[in-house]
């Protein structure tokens, strides 16, 4: 059994304290890598891992299910257990457009990326939206992604940036496998739709991805 043992023992403690309606049979393991999105009501909260700093929250799900899920380095703090709603959403490691779009311009430019470098190459591209590239690349450099930044503020990458990239996106994904957004609707009370999600634009998810990195 393992770790699903002892995650299964730690469900059925805090379930037989708060929920004790909550059958065994009822109990479930979020997958992060299964990629969907879940709202719920948070029943217990708690330490995964103490010499990791892991921490974990179980949440009684719309699917009538109780899901366990794995937090990873996010303090608890930034989630109450009080009983509230919450949408616990995996966090999915790729390479995103915006990497894409680096590597294209730094290969055209012998492997430099930079704003000026990219509105040249790009002219329907705009200054804010290609210093979010900027940014992107300072996020990943931090991260180890062998970005090296030049005196001029340009950026020098290699021939495998992406796979630096992806690498790196799957050191953050595991550093935090989720995220958490609380205060929100519940389809059970609410009637709103547990699938649906307004999708971010391009510069959007750059951002969004950048306060990921950050652990904003």
């Amino acid at each position: 059994m393992g770790r699903r043992g002892d995650i299964i023992a730690t469900m059925h403690v805090q379930l037989k304290a708060r929920a004790p309606e909550v059958h065994p049979q009822d109990y479930a393991i979020s997958d992060p890598a299964e990629g969907k999105p879940r709202i719920g009501r948070v029943v217990a909260a708690g330490l995964a891992d103490e010499h990791r700093d892991r921490h974990y929250l179980i949440v009684a799900g719309t699917d009538g299910r109780s899901h366990y899920v794995e937090l990873g380095n996010r303090s608890l703090s930034e989630v109450s257990d009080h009983p509230q709603v919450v949408r616990v959403t995996p966090v999915v490691a790729g390479i995103l457009d915006v990497d894409r779009t680096v590597a294209e311009v730094a290969a055209a430019n012998s492997g430099i990326y930079s704003v000026d470098r990219h509105l040249r190459h790009d002219a329907s591209a705009n200054p804010r939206c290609a210093e979010a590239h900027v940014r992107r690349l300072e996020a990943v450099r931090r991260g180890g992604g062998e970005v090296e930044r030049m005196p001029d503020g340009s950026c020098k990458i290699g021939t495998d940036h992406l796979d630096k990239v992806l690498a790196f996106e799957r050191r953050a994904a595991a550093a935090r496998p989720v995220e958490i957004e609380t205060g929100v609707a519940c389809p059970m009370i609410a009637g709103g739709d547990a699938s649906t999600a307004r999708q971010p634009t391009k510069c959007q998810s750059v951002a969004d991805t950048h306060r990921r990195q950050r652990g904003s």
